[in-house]
């Protein structure tokens, strides 16, 4: 039974979907595992940078990170962007223009 309900933004969900079949089924094994149990022992990270009403938190699988909202009064967990780990400047771009997009 899930603790939190999941929830993905239009880029985060078409991110997911474009991954190989593999890396979507560990991430979202990872995602549903902190949604049962939010507790310290998953690889979450808590994100610092500018104060917002909504902190933003950091799941990490892998060669992979999933940025994420979490909203303790309606136990939502709001995924905002999914991006394989690297320097590649396109994923930089693209994470930089999604949270330009959610009001960071």
């Amino acid at each position: 039974m899930l603790k939190y309900s999941i929830s993905f933004t239009r880029r985060a969900k078409k991110n997911f979907m474009d991954l190989p079949v593999e890396e979507r089924h560990k991430i979202e094994g990872a995602l549903f595992a902190f949604a049962s149990d939010p507790g310290p022992h998953h690889d979450v990270k808590k994100m610092h940078g500018p104060q917002s009403s909504r902190p933003l938190y950091r799941l990490r699988e892998g060669e992979y990170r999933v940025l994420m909202y979490l909203y303790y009064d309606t136990l939502i967990v709001e995924v905002i962007s999914v991006y394989k780990r690297g320097g590649h400047i396109d994923r930089l771009v693209s994470l930089i223009s999604t949270l330009m997009l959610v009001g960071m």
